[in-house]
């Protein structure tokens, strides 16, 4: 046959045999009795190896430009703070973070840097025995303590804000060397860690380190941020280790993890919640509870949550200062109590005095219990009927109202504490009043009662986050004269 083909192709004319050659290959006809070997891959010459070599060699030289550009602009950034008192997730911490973030992952290592916040070196005190030796030494010691003090504040706050800006960026490329300072620090720097490696892509791979740490951490505080960041980390290994930490007979850990869980938003906990609720020992995690119950609010408006709180108030499982702590929350919530759950606040009421005698009557004062608010304001109003035209009552009783929702009658009060201020100095009654019409939807006399009152225009405008004000905050009219004085102080 082989022999056959190659008579036929003798006889074909020299342009016949290419695309006769190209026909044979299309169909898979092979020449002789051997197969066909495939082709060897091609091997780069030296001259292709050079210039891969050199575009490597410019990836990393460019990489390692943008990393010192980015590098000088977060010392630029954070240096940019020169004040200790900014508080955390103000305005300018937010300006801050999100300039940071803007930078992209070359930012990544100098921000892992400022996670450990800086020690400031002084010098070193001079010697001497002699009184201006010493006088002197004393002033120096003094400076230098408050130097300290100062530069740790501001250090911290620049700590917080890289670790902020880690987290949203959210990056792969933070990832080892988070974990690497996780590993080798302890304290702040390790603390701030984990809040960056809260979003960490690779949870996977991430989560069996901190587990491992988690296991040998000792420190409370270390041990919630270990927690919060598996939580929020999410995935079922992380999940899995928070829920180990419920554990009933750990109240203090049951504590720390429901912290951690109410902070990283899982909703998932609630029976396990229940269980720690009915133990004996449940006081010492009082705090997480009413932190989970605050992050699920709804929780409370079920029956089979809510008596077993209140059972752990009147059966005195929890220091007076929890028990008052859970009373005012059930209050902020407007939780409605089943007729067991009036009895037992009436019972605490009845059984207690000061702080938790009147969180449970403000508590029942707000689900409508005459009663109750009527043995609220008796105190007061027995002081008013002594001095009616002492201002304070009539503001402290407009305060009471407000507080558990009756905000017409709170009003009277606030504006009798208006009519009696003598000084026109004092703020309460004003933003009270001024509340109390906000809640009502008279929005223009809460514009009025604001305009009239002698708050700064500082404290105007930070009336804009009041909860009271949202609905009208929201309406720009309201904005210059009410909120800020002149429309320059307005925010762009």
């Amino acid at each position: 046959m082989a022999a056959a083909n190659r008579k036929a192709l003798l006889r074909m004319g020299p342009g016949s045999i290419p695309r006769t050659l190209a026909l044979l290959c299309l169909m898979g006809t092979s020449f002789g009795q051997t197969p066909p070997q495939e082709a060897p891959a091609p091997q780069p010459d030296k001259g292709s190896q050079g210039e891969f070599e050199l575009l490597r060699s410019r990836a990393r030289r460019e990489a390692a430009l943008a990393e010192t550009a980015a590098r000088r602009k977060v010392t630029d950034y954070l240096s940019s703070t020169l004040g200790t008192k900014v508080a955390v997730n103000s305005s300018l911490f937010e300006e801050q973070v999100a300039r940071l973030v803007d930078l992209g992952p070359a930012a990544v290592p100098a921000l892992i840097e400022a996670l450990t916040p800086e020690v400031i070196r002084l010098p070193t005190l001079e010697e001497g025995t002699d009184e201006e030796s010493i006088a002197r030494r004393t002033t120096r010691q003094r400076e230098q303590a408050i130097l300290k003090a100062s530069s740790r504040n501001l250090s911290a706050y620049r700590a917080k804000v890289a670790a902020h800006a880690l987290r949203e960026l959210a990056t792969p490329a933070a990832t080892d060397p988070l974990l690497l300072l996780i590993n080798q620090s302890e304290g702040t720097p390790r603390i701030n860690a984990l809040l960056a490696l809260a979003t960490c892509p690779e949870p996977q791979r991430a989560a069996p380190n901190l587990i491992l740490l988690l296991d040998a951490a000792t420190d409370p505080a270390e041990q919630q941020a270990f927690l919060v960041s598996l939580a929020r980390m999410g995935g079922t290994t992380a999940i899995a280790r928070v829920q180990r930490s419920l554990d009933p007979s750990d109240p203090q850990q049951a504590n720390v993890a429901l912290s951690a869980l109410a902070a990283a938003q899982v909703a998932s906990v609630a029976p396990q919640l229940l269980t720690i609720l009915r133990s004996d020992n449940c006081g010492a995690a009082m705090a997480g509870i009413l932190a989970y119950y605050r992050a699920y609010p709804d929780l409370l408006q079920d029956n089979d949550h809510l008596e077993p709180l209140l059972a752990v108030l009147v059966e005195q499982r929890a220091t007076r200062t929890n028990v008052t702590a859970a009373l005012q929350l059930l209050l902020e919530l407007r939780v409605k109590p089943s007729s067991r759950g009036k009895s037992m606040a009436e019972d605490l009421a009845e059984l207690h005095s000061g702080d938790v005698k009147e969180a449970a009557l403000k508590w029942l004062a707000s689900t409508g219990n005459k009663r109750a608010l009527r043995t609220l304001l008796e105190p007061l109003d027995e002081d008013i009927k002594k001095v009616p035209t002492y201002s304070a009552f009539h503001s402290r009783r407009g305060d009471l109202l407000y507080e558990v929702g009756e905000y017409k009658d709170a009003l009277e009060s606030y504006e009798r504490g208006i009519n009696w201020d003598r000084t026109g100095r004092t703020r309460g009654p004003y933003v009270g009043a001024a509340r109390c019409h906000a809640y009502l939807g008279k929005f223009k006399a809460a514009a009025v009662a604001l305009r009239e009152s002698p708050l700064k225009r500082t404290d105007l405008s930070a009336l804009v986050d009041d909860p009271a004000f949202k609905e009208m905050a929201s309406k720009k009219q309201y904005w210059v004269g009410t909120f800020y004085r002149k429309e320059e102080d307005m925010p762009e």
